[in-house]
């Protein structure tokens, strides 16, 4: 009995340590986005997610199905990371992809933001368009219309209905998360893959714009140094 209930103990103090750690871990996270964010000119610094566009571009991909080889136009976008290079690559990844699920003061994720419907953890074109993400998503559909009105059979209107539902939330989805390291820039940046164009980028997600010094303005201040 005493050993169990050392056991129970030595539990709980392995939880309210982890937890401890999980605080701290969350608290230098927070440091490091502000920095970077005051660094970047990127306010407010505490709120911002510490996200800018670098480019979205179309590009081909080809994949093999069926015997046949197949090609999709595909969209890779790239956000610079808040993160500096000098961190490991496997952290940097964990604490990107947990980025994409962080609520804002709006309730809203990064996903939902930029008008994703969801991250799909897959790597491939193949894998979510034409695997069995979809056909899980569209089983699961007609599975519940079943359960609603007690029947096997499913009208050919409802199908038409439940497929396009179903297609318009995969093609709305987002996949391939990757990051590699800039040098230039000093900072890791991420890759997603998505089937169709950035619906929306709001200014928060952009580089801040750079004020220009007026001629005058820079003579004036020579003058003012000497």
């Amino acid at each position: 009995m005493d050993e169990l209930e050392d056991l129970k103990k030595e539990n709980q103090d392995l939880k309210e340590e982890i937890k401890k750690i999980r605080s701290f871990n969350e608290s230098l996270i927070r440091q490091v986005k502000e920095r970077a964010n005051a660094s970047k000119g990127q306010y407010p610094k505490k709120r911002h997610s510490g996200y800018s566009l670098v480019s979205s571009a179309q590009k081909e991909y080809r994949y093999y199905k069926n015997g046949n080889h197949k090609t999709a136009w595909i969209f890779e976008t790239v956000f610079q990371t808040p993160y500096d290079i000098g961190f490991k690559h496997e952290d940097v990844l964990d604490t990107v992809h947990d980025d994409l699920y962080e609520r804002n003061d709006d309730d809203k994720t990064v996903i939902e933001i930029l008008g994703f419907s969801d991250y799909l953890d897959y790597k491939t074109y193949s894998e979510v368009y034409e695997g069995d993400v979809y056909r899980d998503m569209k089983s699961n559909l007609i599975d519940q219309y079943k359960k609603q009105y007690d029947t096997y059979y499913v009208p050919d209107d409802v199908l038409d209905r439940i497929r396009g539902y179903s297609e318009k939330i995969i093609k709305n989805c987002c996949f391939n998360l990757n990051i590699r390291m800039n040098g230039k820039a000093g900072y890791w940046e991420m890759s997603i893959n998505h089937a169709e164009p950035l619906k929306n980028l709001p200014r928060e997600f952009r580089f801040p714009t750079k004020m220009k010094k007026k001629k005058n303005d820079v003579n004036s201040n020579e003058k003012e140094d000497k």
